[in-house]
């Protein structure tokens, strides 16, 4: 999904970037510098998606999408984003299924563990 995203903020359509959200976002940092911090955390999930230590991996994505969240959240309370609590919302909740997820244990490796 981060990968996803990352290439959702740097190839987003100029009427994508004319959005507040955008904009706003444009203002903190340039749109290619977020879509590398997405892209960065999402390479670190493919790649850690096939070991056995897979925590880097998920606390970088759940404090990537809580920090977004935060970072939405803020904007909303400072009056830049008037819907900016809704997509708070929607990175929370994304975050608890990252960490959700991060507790289900891995069928494979629990079966090779015992050779």
């Amino acid at each position: 999904m981060d990968v996803i995203y990352a290439y959702g903020l740097a190839y987003a359509p100029p009427e994508t970037r004319a959005t507040s959200t955008y904009a706003f976002l444009a203002a903190l940092l340039p749109l290619p510098v977020w879509a590398s911090i997405w892209a960065a955390v999402g390479a670190v999930c493919l790649i850690q998606a096939w070991t056995r230590r897979d925590r880097v991996a998920y606390a970088l994505a759940t404090a990537l999408k809580v920090g977004w969240a935060l970072l939405h959240l803020g904007a909303w309370a400072f009056g830049v984003l008037p819907r900016g609590y809704v997509s708070a919302a929607i990175w929370l909740l994304g975050a608890a299924f990252v960490m959700i997820m991060a507790t289900v244990p891995k069928a494979w490796v629990e079966v090779s563990d015992d050779t």
